[in-house]
């Protein structure tokens, strides 16, 4: 990757850029949707689920559901945020724009990162077409059944 970070594009990120805080917004929604039951096992501290079911006094689906369009519309300011002339180089936009899209195909259907790190040794191989669409075929794959 070229070096696209001077005093410039450092103070871009400094500022929190709508970019910027859709990225921190999806990657931070997206993991406590699917991670909010095993951290509420282990002890961890509230997530953003359970901080808008008590401010909200809504049942966790609709929690659930409101935090999804949180992020969905998080997508919408990133895409608009691209579509204009910026100062910043387009690789910079571009750099979370991709961490957002990696966040959401980790998070999306399960915790792929925590189901990836306890197969550690053994062969996986799902092909690409089919893991985010059959997500049955993935969990075979890996020796384990989703209901």
């Amino acid at each position: 990757m070229e070096n696209v970070m001077g005093t410039k594009e450092y103070e871009w990120v400094e500022n929190n850029p709508k970019t910027v805080i859709a990225c921190k917004l999806i990657c931070r929604l997206m993991d406590d949707i699917t991670t909010r039951e095993d951290e509420r096992k282990r002890g961890h501290c509230a997530s953003s689920v359970e901080c808008y079911m008590k401010e909200h006094g809504v049942s966790e689906m609709e929690a659930i559901a409101e935090i999804q369009k949180m992020c969905a519309n998080a997508w919408k300011d990133m895409n608009e945020e691209c579509m204009k002339p910026t100062a910043v180089p387009r690789v910079l936009l571009k750099y979370y724009v991709n961490l957002a899209r990696v966040i959401d195909f980790v998070y999306k259907y399960m915790d792929s990162y925590i189901l990836l790190k306890s197969q550690r040794g053994r062969l996986l191989i799902v092909p690409w077409a089919t893991a985010h669409v059959n997500t049955n075929y993935f969990f075979s794959a890996v020796g384990s059944q989703r209901e």
